[in-house]
């Protein structure tokens, strides 16, 4: 099982291809084989490193006491220095979409790209409520139980990120039916950290101006308006490319695997 020592951490990761260096970065809860066959096309010109993040997949727990979306960065800019990768390009969905973000802004990859991602700040009324998230699940956890909140919000979120009502539901069964349950299920102490980590992300500051690299940002055509909001900020804020993916949802590596490789590929081509 291929794993290197980075940030304190025996991360796992595979590795297929030849050229510039591309890291994939999996979404909250998920693990690299989201990434490991749809991205496959493009190691006729890339080496691709396909990781799970710390707490996730087989790379597992740790026993840091907290998590967030800078430390999973640094895990980042630790595996491409173990990896003797100088300047990668990052392509995070979801959760990696916001580690591709403070990666961007903290380590100067040589580019990078988002699928579903958000920025930190709050861009509508509806977000600054969503941002009181943590506060929520620290008054109501004493009441009913911290657990048994997190799973309620967990529900919501897989139902959130797409108008058809789908979510990443479906998508996510595609992904288990193709390679089973060969990969170790997330600990309940690993879903406390991750949880914080993600509703935490509202803390996070991003120096725009030291994003020097070219990006683009990608959302299914099936995303909520929120996700569509801030994948325009970062193109406009960025001067980045800006992707619209037909027929997908969140998940849109899965729900559209040809047209997103294309896309990538595209950017990938003109940024490296």
């Amino acid at each position: 099982m291929p794993t290197v020592a980075a940030n304190g951490v025996e991360t796992y990761y595979e590795t297929v291809g030849d050229g510039p260096p591309v890291f994939l970065l999996h979404g909250a809860g998920m693990d690299g084989r989201l990434w490991r066959e749809l991205a496959a096309p493009l190691a006729d010109e890339y080496r691709l490193v396909v990781p799970d993040l710390r707490g996730h997949g087989r790379t597992g727990p740790t026993d840091r006491d907290d998590y967030s979306v800078a430390l999973y960065a640094e895990d980042v800019r630790a595996l491409a220095d173990a990896l003797d990768c100088e300047r990668p390009a990052v392509v995070g969905h979801s959760l990696g979409g916001y580690v591709a973000l403070v990666h961007a802004a903290r380590y100067d990859p040589g580019a990078f790209a988002t699928l579903g991602g958000e920025v930190p700040e709050p861009l509508s009324l509806g977000e600054r409520v969503e941002s009181y998230r943590p506060a929520l699940v620290d008054a109501l956890g004493p009441v009913v139980g911290r657990e048994r909140v997190e799973r309620a919000l967990r529900r919501v979120d897989a139902w959130r990120f797409d108008e058809r009502g789908k979510g990443d539901i479906e998508a996510i069964e595609r992904v288990h039916e193709r390679h089973g349950d060969d990969v170790p299920a997330m600990t309940a102490d690993e879903r406390r950290k991750l949880d914080d980590a993600v509703a935490n992300y509202y803390d996070v500051e991003v120096d725009y101006d030291a994003v020097t690299a070219p990006s683009c940002h990608l959302y299914g055509e099936y995303e909520i308006p929120q996700v569509r909001r801030h994948a325009r900020f970062m193109a406009e804020r960025l001067d980045g490319d800006l992707r619209v993916i037909p027929d997908a949802g969140h998940v849109s590596m899965v729900d559209a695997p040809e047209f997103v490789v294309g896309a990538l590929r595209d950017f990938l081509d003109g940024a490296l």
